[in-house]
């Protein structure tokens, strides 16, 4: 089977949550030698991770669109042209918004549903396009991949007529820890961890109110940031 992965909505050669996920699992996935994969992408592929620059991945590089309703309304030709020509059986699309047109089948994978969730976080300009594209999406889609039960949850709430093609594939783990790490003779330090970017949906508003809380009881705790 050869499978396309569209790639295009998010920005070229820069490194997002969506990229990540999606260069992570393409390394898993090539190794097993099961599929053949099309990457249609705007990175160049020489900044792909090294992983992925090798001939069991053809990479398709197109300029990147930041409008999202232009670079939408450009996969409505793009895509069904890019998978005849490299005679594709099915497209994976990293992101929950995406072509919407053609008869293949078609696998989208939503991460959250922020904008439904937390609408007051965005830009009434964002909302739109989300309220928009995101339904044709999921009508398009064979089947919806959600990251978590709480994604799923969220996803049947807003849009219940797609409950029956959502599938949970939870995310895995991509840092390879240390086996020094787990020693009983390694000191330990304490402190939280917040991992997210610092933006309203992620709740570090919430955070700070909590560190306030424990001052006033007289607890410091540090907290370290990893975006």
């Amino acid at each position: 089977m050869k499978i396309l992965v569209n790639h295009l909505l998010e920005p070229a050669n820069r490194i997002s949550g969506i990229s990540k996920y999606l260069f992570s699992l393409l390394e898993e996935l090539v190794k097993t030698g099961r599929h053949q994969y099309v990457l249609l992408t705007s990175w160049d592929e020489e900044c792909l991770p090294a992983a992925l620059r090798t001939p069991a991945l053809t990479v398709v590089s197109v300029p990147y669109i930041e409008s999202t309703p232009r670079n939408l309304l450009r996969q409505l030709t793009l895509v069904p042209k890019i998978m005849q020509q490299q005679q594709a059986d099915i497209e994976f699309n990293c992101n929950p918004l995406g072509g919407f047109l053609g008869s293949w089948p078609r696998v989208t994978v939503t991460h959250d549903l922020y904008f439904n969730v937390s609408p007051a976080s965005y830009k009434a300009h964002h909302r739109l396009w989300w309220k928009l594209f995101y339904p044709l999406t999921c009508r398009s889609a064979s089947n919806i991949i959600c990251v978590s039960e709480n994604t799923q949850r969220d996803l049947v709430r807003y849009f219940p007529r797609y409950a029956d093609k959502t599938t949970v594939i939870a995310e895995g783990p991509c840092l390879n820890v240390p086996e020094s790490i787990n020693s009983d003779t390694q000191q330990r330090e304490n402190f939280g961890l917040f991992v997210a970017n610092v933006s309203p949906n992620k709740g570090a508003d919430t955070l700070v109110k909590a560190l306030g809380l424990l001052r006033g009881c007289q607890r410091e705790i540090v907290v370290k940031h990893v975006g």
